[in-house]
């Protein structure tokens, strides 16, 4: 390729330092697709020096500590260790903790949730003896999100609905906000495939056992409602546990499996119809588009995120714990309607792939680091 001048112009691969406490989804899916045309540094966890010795991606461990400022303060010395050791075009981090990185680059900033929104909601529900406790939150996770994401370059939200909260909260202008949406590996999509109408209605939540979940108060609701005659699996671990272990011990009808390995999530996935996620507040949702792809009726609360994913033809959205339960009494004896949302979500979850959102990753990389992989 020639300048203006004539001159001989010789492209590089882009050098992306890459800063995460541990991969994420997005981070163990994304990486790979654009590993042939991007060099990744990585500063991460050490569990994952394995994903970095698969795809030849200098990595750069921590220990993961327990407050988001030790971890900024951490990866903070690292990136500074790689920045005078190499020269990266650009800093992809991860909203947080990278509110102390260096700026010597420009820095995308990757938000997978607002914590702010999330906070928001706990601070106006919660008693006087519990806002002491959102305050350290507010302290440990809001400011430093607020930080990081002022001072980024640009932006990447999962969803437009988070999209929508950074440009609401933080007064960025929706130029410097591109999404990146989630998906599912290709071979989940195979999974479910020979569910049928006649199958028996099961039901399943996979996800944390956390009040902001709604996981707690779905369960007890389903326990006030013995007749009907559905199974409930809840896959998952939390501070929401013991109540629900002790649920289930009156209920027989409810079980308790707890945090599992995700092969195992999946088959359970392959067992169950219909899924249940109450959840109050979400970034995107990759558990909910993981029982789209594996082919369940999905029973949600109605919040912007869930629309976005599962859209109103696809599921069905309820405004409390109680319509949830009426939703499932519907199925239940709807078999032919449970199998027919079954099947749009399985089609509406192909609308999502990584393939997709790595281009548009790779799109927001070339548009930052501007003309950095052309030397003459």
């Amino acid at each position: 390729m020639m300048n203006e001048a004539g001159v001989r112009r010789v492209e590089r691969r882009l050098r992306v330092l890459y800063v995460e406490e541990g991969l994420s989804h997005p981070g163990k899916n994304l990486l790979p697709l654009l590993a042939s045309e991007v060099d990744y540094y990585l500063v991460t966890a050490e569990r994952d020096r394995e994903f970095a010795d698969r795809y030849s991606m200098p990595i750069y461990t921590f220990p993961s500590p327990k407050f988001p400022v030790q971890r900024a303060w951490t990866s903070r010395q690292l990136a500074a260790r790689v920045l005078r050791e190499t020269k990266v075009d650009l800093i992809h981090s991860h909203s947080g903790t990278d509110f102390l990185l260096p700026r010597t680059v420009p820095v995308v900033t990757h938000v997978h949730g607002s914590w702010l929104a999330d906070w928001r909601r706990a601070w106006h529900t919660a008693g006087p003896a519990k806002r002491m406790r959102h305050l350290v939150g507010y302290l440990h996770y809001v400011l430093p999100e607020s930080i990081g994401i002022r001072r980024a370059t640009h932006i990447i939200t999962v969803s437009e609905a988070v999209k929508r909260e950074v440009i609401r909260f933080y007064g960025i202008p929706p130029e410097r906000v591109t999404v990146v949406p989630n998906a599912v590996p290709d071979y989940v999509h195979n999974i479910g495939c020979a569910k049928r109408p006649q199958d028996p209605p099961r039901l399943v939540y996979v996800g944390r056992l956390h009040p902001s979940k709604g996981i707690a108060e779905f369960a007890a609701a389903l326990a006030r409602a013995p007749e009907l005659e559905v199974e409930f699996l809840v896959l998952g671990d939390g501070p929401e546990r013991k109540f629900l272990h002790a649920l289930a011990a009156r209920d027989p009808r409810i079980r308790v499996l707890g945090a599992v390995p995700h092969e195992e999530v999946l088959r359970w996935l392959e067992r169950t119809n219909i899924f249940i996620f109450p959840t109050y507040y979400e970034g995107f949702g990759v558990a909910l588009l993981e029982a789209m792809a594996t082919g369940h009726a999905c029973i949600v609360r109605e919040i912007p995120i869930m629309e976005e994913v599962l859209g109103r033809e696809t599921g069905i959205l309820c405004n409390g714990v109680q319509t949830m339960v009426e939703a499932v009494a519907d199925l239940v004896s709807n078999p032919e309607k449970r199998f027919e949302l079954q099947r749009r979500a399985k089609i509406r979850a192909r609308e999502f792939s990584w393939q997709k959102s790595a281009r548009i990753l790779m799109d927001v990389y070339n548009k930052v680091a501007g003309g950095a992989c052309e030397s003459g």
